[in-house]
């Protein structure tokens, strides 16, 4: 009786990690938000991914917005200005409208890119982009992901 009752108890172990699922969209936001700190939110409005950056006194000062569906699901680093990118598809160029508050001006660039002070900050972040992108774009995604 010991021996099935261990087995059972083992097998509840297993059968729960392989029924764990991933984040959510909410839960995903706020991990990326957390680790960016008060200077830059990202937020989904619809299909939309808003990138918004702010000074020190918490004035807006740039905004990004692109159509989630146009960013690649690879997010890359820029090691020489420590950015964390997220690039348009090729067939997307200049999806991020990209609004400089200051200068009040208006463009359309190739990516989205987020200061990011170091290595290891930036592969947490990858992680929790990468599977907001690929939620939001790839019909049928489900993958396991544990964030840091």
């Amino acid at each position: 009786m010991s021996k099935l009752l261990s087995m059972l108890i083992l097998m509840l172990t297993f059968s729960s990690k392989s029924y764990s699922q991933a984040p959510k969209k909410d839960e995903t936001l706020a991990f990326i938000n957390r680790i960016l700190g008060t200077s830059c939110l990202v937020e989904m409005k619809g299909g939309t991914m808003i990138v918004s950056f702010r000074d020190p006194d918490g004035k807006l000062m740039r905004e990004d917005k692109a159509q989630i569906m146009d960013l690649e699901f690879d997010v890359n680093y820029d090691q020489e200005y420590h950015l964390l990118c997220m690039p348009c598809l090729k067939d997307a160029a200049g999806c991020v409208t990209r609004t400089l508050m200051v200068q009040k001006s208006k463009r359309e660039t190739d990516r989205i890119s987020i200061a990011v002070e170091d290595e290891v900050k930036f592969k947490n972040l990858q992680k929790a982009f990468e599977h907001l992108i690929r939620m939001e774009a790839e019909h049928g995604y489900k993958n396991e992901v544990t964030l840091e």
